[in-house]
């Protein structure tokens, strides 16, 4: 009879020690100094090394929301040196290519805004304060888009109405055709917010009729 040592422990137990050895000798408020300028994605990532990393982020106060990743890139197609058959073959290639990645870039963008959305939703239940919010969005030209204007709106809703908020920044992009922007009202009465920081580019911006007149 064979005997059993004692079981080995896996890479992700020693990557676990290494991130948390990290963290160790700081307190909360500093580690979360330095997670502000990771972003969502990276957090996603961090949060599965460790449960005081996943702990850490999922209570960091500094959050910053950015869909630029998941927006279409342009390409371009380099010709020099290829005769007409072969050039004609790449177009036809690069115009598949293109159609697949759009394709995938809606589909990233659809389950990215419901990510956001469910995100900010716990934070809420659990009373995670929100002492920085950073939106960095950019609007799709497309039908399929449209719903993603008042999803925004909601986020930026939620989380002015929630206590703590201090600092609120939006950097609106809107691709093809102009948009226009609803400013929730929450936002000229919340008490906390000290800095309101809007980038508006190809976005009209509206205002509250009852914000104007006060």
């Amino acid at each position: 009879m064979t005997r059993r040592g004692r079981p080995r422990k896996s890479a992700k137990t020693m990557v676990e020690l290494q991130v948390d050895d990290i963290f160790t000798n700081f307190p909360d408020r500093i580690v979360h100094l330095i997670l502000k300028f990771l972003s969502l994605k990276d957090l996603s990532r961090l949060s599965r090394a460790s449960r005081r990393c996943r702990k850490l982020c999922i209570f960091n106060p500094y959050l910053s929301v950015s869909n630029i990743h998941y927006t279409e890139e342009s390409r371009r197609i380099h010709s020099t040196d290829v005769d007409e058959s072969r050039l004609l073959q790449h177009m036809v290639g690069y115009i598949i290519e293109e159609s697949s990645l759009q394709i995938k870039n809606n589909i990233y963008r659809f389950f990215f805004t419901e990510f956001v959305g469910r995100l900010l939703t716990s934070r809420i239940l659990y009373g995670v304060k929100t002492h920085t919010f950073c939106l960095q969005w950019s609007f799709g030209g497309i039908d399929i888009h449209k719903d993603e204007n008042w999803k925004v709106r909601d986020w930026v809703y939620f989380i002015v109405n929630h206590p703590g908020l201090e600092t609120l920044r939006l950097e609106l992009t809107a691709k093809g055709t102009t948009q226009s922007f609803d400013l929730p009202l929450c936002v000229f009465s919340c008490n906390s917010l000290t800095q309101l920081i809007v980038k508006c580019n190809n976005v009209i911006l509206e205002f509250p009729p009852s914000a104007l007149s006060a």
